[in-house]
């Protein structure tokens, strides 16, 4: 989880989720920025892989029914 929080990516969105008054952000928002960062990627397998490695380490949820990324 440490490792994670020093990565750009994770921190960024970490900011932007507890800024927002419910605590998440939607997926299109977040493969937005993701986009934004890797723009040679193709942004879908980047969101999921994302998804990945913040369950892994216990930073976001993700609700693939509402499409909401959520603190961990």
């Amino acid at each position: 989880r440490a490792q994670l929080r020093r990565l750009g990516l994770f921190r960024e969105i970490e900011a932007v989720l507890r800024r927002q008054p419910r605590q998440e952000l939607e997926r299109e928002f977040v493969r937005g920025l993701l986009a934004l960062a890797l723009p040679q990627e193709d942004d879908a397998r980047v969101f999921d892989t994302f998804v990945q490695w913040a369950r892994a380490g216990d930073l976001f949820e993700y609700e693939e029914a509402t499409g909401k990324v959520r603190p961990g």
